[in-house]
C-alpha cells in the first residue's frame, strides 16, 4: 500500500471567501477526532493537509513544490466557487491529479454557483464526480455558515483517508457524540461556571475595544462575532442552558447598541443586532415564552426592513427568513391566520424559489405545509412538503429533518404507513449520518417511524426503534428549560405507551402515558398556547383509553372528561383538524358512558366530514355506525381500515374486546372481526 506524505491537498482560488474556506477546511480536517472504536481497528484520521498559502507565479508550469505535494497526497479537495474556473492553477492541479490515475480520490467542495459555473474544466471530465460532490452552499455568504455545513460533509473525505466505510464512520461518530451528550448533561454546574467566566472575559474585551478601537470597523465586527455567535452558539448545544443564554443575549443588545453608535459603517452592525434579536426570539420560544419571542422577532424584522429599504437584493433572504421565523412563533402560539400571513409575506420576498435562496424558500414551504396540516388540509400539506423536498439538499440539517418528520406524520395520519415509513427512514438515515448531539427532531422521527412500523404489523422492528429512541428521550427530558425538547420527549412517551397498549401491556403503558401527560401539563402551564393545550388533551384521552381497556372505568371516565374539557377550550381556535379529533373522542365517550348512540353518531359523522382522510376519525365513525345498526356502512368503514395494515386490525380487535368486557357486546362484532382479522 502506498504511503503518502499528506492525507489531503486543498486546491482553491486565492480569493477572500475561497481562502477563508480553505483555512477552515484545513483546521476542521486536522482537528477531526476519529472515534475510539475505529482507532482500535487501526483506522487513522487526517493528520497532514497541504494548502499553498501563496498565489502561484505567472508561469504556466506548476512549481516543483506543488507537483511533489500532489504526488504525495492521498485525496484532493477542490474548493469550487464562481471564481474557480478562471484559475488556471486550480485546473492544472486537478489535471495533474487525474493524470496520476487517482480521479476517484477527488472531492469537489461546492461553495457558490453550481457545477456548471464553478467546476474547473479538468474536473468536469471526471465521469463519476457528482457522487463525491460536497454541496455546502447556503444563503449566507459568511465563511462561518458555509463551514458549519462542511462539518456535516467532512466524513465523506475522512472515511476515504481512513479506508473505512463512510456509514461506519458516521455511525461511530454519532454514538461517540451521544455518549458525550449524556456526560455533558450530568455536569451542567461546571459548564455554568465556565460560562460565567467566559461572559466576563467577553465584556472585558468589549471595554478594551471601545477604548482602543472606537472607529475601527474590523475590530468592531470581530467583537460582534463573539457577542452574537460564538458563545451563544456554544451554549445552545447543551440542555438546560436557555435561561442563561437568554440573559447573555439580552446583555448583548446593550453592547451592540453602543458599538452601533461608534461604527462608521452601520449596516453590518444593524444586521448583527437583528441576528441577536432572532437568537433571543428562538431562546424565548424554546422556553415557552411565546409573546416575548414574538416581540424580539418583530424587532429583528424592523431592523432588517431598514436594511432592505437600502439594499433589497442583499437583504431579501435574511428578511424572508425572519418573517418565516415569526410565522413559526405564531403557529406555535395557535395564531393560525397570523402565521399564514407571515409565511406568505416571507415567500413574496423570494419570487425565484429555484435561485440562490433555495434553502430559505424550502423552509418557508415546509412551514406552510405544517400550517396546512394543523388545519386539516392534508392534501395541500403533502403537495407543499413535496415541493419543499425538491429545494432542500442533503446538508440542510434540522430544517430538512423537521420537513421529513411532519411529512411522515401527515402520511401516517392518513393511514399511508408504508409511504410514511419511507419518508421517516430518510430522516433517520440523515441523523445517523450526522455528527450532532441528540436532536429534538431526531427523537420525534424515530418515534414516528416506530409507530408506522407497528401499524404495519412489524412489531419487533417497532420495539427496537422505540428502544433506540428511549435513550434519546432520557437525554432531552433533562432540558427542563427547553419546551421543544420536553415536547419531543412527551411525544415519545405517549407513542411508546400506546405501543405497549397495543401489546395489551396496559400496566406497562400506564407510567409512560402518565409521564407524557405530566410533561405536556408543564409545557401548557408555562405557555398557555392552544397547540400545547391540545397535546395535553390528547394525553388525557390516551390515559383514559388505556384505563378503559384495563378495566379501570372510573379513571377512564375522569380522564376522558378532563381531556374533552381541554379540547373544548381550543378546538374552535385551532380549526378543523382539532375539532374532528375532539368530536371523535366525544363520540366514543358518549358511546361508552352515556349510551347516547345517536349523539355518538352525529359527532363521529361530523368528525369524518371535517377530516375524511383521518384514520383516527374513521375508527369512531365505524363504532358509532355499528351501535346504531347501520351494518352495511359499518362494514364498509372497517373494510377500508383493514386495508391499511395489521396495526389497524389490532386496534379494532382490542377496542371491541374492551367494549365487550364493559358489557357492550353486539352480534355485529363477529362480522367486524371477520373483516379486520381475529389475530
Amino acid at each position: 500500500m502506498q504511503k503518502y506524505q499528506y492525507d489531503v491537498f486543498i486546491s482553491y482560488r486565492h480569493k477572500p471567501l475561497d481562502s477563508a474556506i480553505a483555512q477552515g477546511v484545513l483546521n476542521r480536517l486536522e482537528s477531526f477526532r476519529m472515534p475510539a472504536s475505529l482507532v482500535k481497528q487501526g483506522k487513522k484520521g487526517v493528520r497532514r493537509v497541504f494548502r499553498d498559502t501563496e498565489e502561484l507565479s505567472v508561469s504556466r508550469v506548476l512549481t516543483d513544490t506543488i507537483r511533489a505535494a500532489l504526488t504525495s497526497t492521498k485525496c484532493l479537495i477542490v474548493i469550487c466557487s464562481t471564481d474557480t474556473p478562471s484559475s488556471e492553477w486550480v485546473d492544472r492541479e486537478v489535471e495533474n491529479f487525474i493524470q496520476q490515475g487517482r480521479a476517484e480520490y477527488i472531492y469537489p467542495l461546492l461553495i457558490t454557483g453550481d457545477p456548471e459555473t464553478s467546476f474547473p474544466k479538468a474536473l468536469k471530465k471526471v465521469p463519476d464526480i457528482a457522487q463525491r460532490v460536497m454541496d455546502v452552499r447556503c444563503a449566507s455568504p459568511r465563511a462561518k455558515d458555509i463551514l458549519s455545513r462542511f462539518d456535516v460533509a467532512m466524513p465523506k473525505v475522512v472515511a476515504r483517508v481512513a479506508d473505512c466505510p463512510e456509514a461506519d464512520l458516521r455511525r461511530e461518530a454519532t454514538m461517540s457524540k451521544r455518549s458525550a451528550a449524556v456526560k455533558i448533561a450530568a455536569g451542567m454546574t461546571a459548564l455554568f461556571t465556565v460560562v460565567g467566566i467566559s461572559c466576563g472575559m467577553f465584556w472585558q474585551q468589549a471595554e478594551q475595544y471601545r477604548e482602543s478601537s472606537r472607529n475601527t470597523q474590523a475590530a468592531t465586527m470581530e467583537l460582534l462575532e463573539k457577542l452574537t455567535y460564538e458563545l451563544p452558539d456554544r451554549l445552545a448545544a447543551y440542555p438546560g442552558t436557555y435561561a442563561r443564554l437568554s440573559q447573555i443575549l439580552c446583555d448583548n443588545t446593550v453592547e451592540i447598541n453602543e458599538i452601533l453608535d461608534m461604527a462608521e459603517d452601520k449596516a453590518p452592525v444593524r444586521m448583527e443586532m437583528a441576528a441577536n434579536y432572532e437568537k433571543l426570539a428562538t431562546a424565548q420560544q424554546r422556553m415557552g415564552y411565546l409573546s416575548q419571542a414574538e416581540e424580539y422577532e418583530l424587532q429583528a424584522i424592523s431592523l432588517m426592513e431598514e436594511q432592505y429599504a437600502l439594499d433589497p437584493a442583499a437583504s431579501a433572504a435574511a428578511l424572508a427568513s425572519a418573517r418565516n421565523n415569526l410565522g413559526i412563533v405564531y403557529l406555535r402560539s395557535g395564531n393560525l391566520e397570523q402565521a399564514r400571513a407571515a409565511f406568505d409575506e416571507a415567500m413574496k420576498l423570494l419570487p425565484d424559489r429555484q435561485g440562490g435562496n433555495r434553502s430559505v424558500a424550502a423552509s418557508i414551504l415546509a412551514n406552510q405545509a405544517s400550517l396546512l396540516l394543523s388545519v386539516g388540509d392534508y392534501e395541500g400539506a403533502l403537495a407543499a412538503f413535496a415541493e419543499a423536498d425538491t429545494l432542500f439538499d442533503e446538508l440542510s440539517g434540522s430544517a430538512y429533518g423537521k420537513l421529513l418528520l411532519n411529512w411522515g406524520t401527515t402520511l401516517s395520519t392518513m393511514g399511508r404507513y408504508s409511504e410514511a415509513e419511507e419518508v421517516l427512514r430518510r430522516g433517520v438515515q440523515m441523523y445517523d449520518l450526522s455528527q450532532g448531539e441528540v436532536s429534538i427532531d431526531e427523537l420525534s422521527i424515530r418515534s414516528q417511524l416506530a409507530l408506522c412500523l407497528n401499524m404495519q404489523g412489524k412489531v419487533d422492528e417497532a420495539a427496537q426503534a422505540y428502544a433506540q429512541a428511549e435513550s434519546e428521550a432520557q437525554v432531552l427530558v433533562q432540558a427542563s428549560d427547553n419546551r421543544e425538547a420536553l415536547s419531543a420527549a412527551a411525544s415519545f412517551y405517549n407513542l411508546y405507551g400506546n405501543f405497549c397498549n397495543m401489546q395489551q401491556k396496559y400496566a406497562q403503558a400506564s407510567p409512560f402515558l402518565q409521564q407524557a401527560h405530566d410533561l405536556y401539563a408543564a409545557i401548557a402551564e408555562g405557555s398557555q398556547a392552544a397547540p400545547d393545550i391540545r397535546l395535553l388533551a390528547q394525553a388525557c384521552m390516551n390515559i383514559g383509553e388505556n384505563a378503559f381497556k384495563e378495566g379501570a372505568y372510573d379513571v377512564a371516565k375522569e380522564s376522558f372528561d378532563e381531556g374533552l374539557s381541554l379540547y373544548a377550550s381550543v378546538c374552535e381556535q385551532l380549526g378543523d383538524a382539532c375539532m374532528s379529533e375532539y368530536l371523535s373522542w366525544r363520540s366514543y365517550r358518549k358511546l361508552i358512558f352515556d349510551g347516547d348512540y345517536p349523539g355518538a353518531l352525529d359527532d363521529a359523522a361530523t368528525a369524518v366530514e371535517l377530516q375524511p382522510e383521518s384514520v383516527f376519525a374513521c375508527y369512531y365513525y365505524g363504532y358509532a355506525l355499528m351501535y346504531n345498526g347501520y351494518n352495511d356502512a359499518c362494514e364498509q368503514v372497517f373494510t377500508i381500515l383493514a386495508s391499511l395494515g395489521e396495526g389497524t386490525g389490532t386496534n379494532v380487535r382490542l377496542d371491541l374486546k374492551a367494549l365487550s368486557d364493559y358489557g357492550l357486546s353486539l352480534p355485529e362484532m363477529d362480522r367486524v372481526l371477520d373483516i379486520v382479522g381475529r389475530g
